[in-house]
């Protein structure tokens, strides 16, 4: 959706997404040679804090998103003879030259 779109924060977030991914990796092959207590500090930290914290971020950025989009539509004003025009016979007049 960022590429597609051209939205720069969607793509943020697709490339810090491969960056938390590899960092996942990294933490996870570093934890047999942690004590106990502090592997699972940091599995907390990375398999939820930091997901809720990125999912949470996410949310508000696509509310903020349809919020501007619902607030477009609404400032784009139709004629009055254009609203149930696909309802009507209108649509297959003729068109006059």
């Amino acid at each position: 959706m960022g590429f597609i779109l051209e939205d720069g924060k969607r793509a943020e977030f697709f490339f810090g997404s491969i960056f938390y991914v590899v960092a996942l990796l990294f933490v996870t092959s570093f934890l047999s040679i942690l004590n106990e207590s502090l592997a699972v500090l940091l599995l907390m930290i990375f398999y939820a804090l930091i997901p809720l914290g990125i999912v949470s971020w996410y949310l508000k950025l696509t509310s903020k998103s349809l919020s501007e989009v619902k607030n477009l539509e609404n400032s784009i004003k139709f004629p009055k003879e254009m609203d149930d025009i696909l309802d009507s016979e209108e649509i297959f007049k003729p068109i006059e030259e």
